[in-house]
């Protein structure tokens, strides 16, 4: 699920992934933000949770936090 602000520049929201098979689950929340034509800026923080034989589990001390900028020309 996402939803744009401030004029469609800036856009947030979460995705994830449910296993139904005790594999556990992934949950990412996000945003992004366009500012003018060229730049982009982007964080998230992404978790994993499970029981440690599950395939997102057994990650389950690895959450991430991400930062990225980019420059298109």
């Amino acid at each position: 699920m996402h939803d744009t602000f401030l004029h469609d520049d800036l856009e947030a929201g979460i995705r994830g992934i449910l296993g139904f098979t005790g594999q556990g689950r992934t949950f990412e929340t996000y945003a992004q933000y366009q500012l003018a034509d060229d730049w982009l800026f982007e964080a998230s923080l992404l978790f994993f949770e499970g029981c440690e034989s599950g395939a997102y589990g057994q990650y389950g001390d690895n959450d991430m936090v991400t930062l990225r900028v980019r420059y298109s020309f």
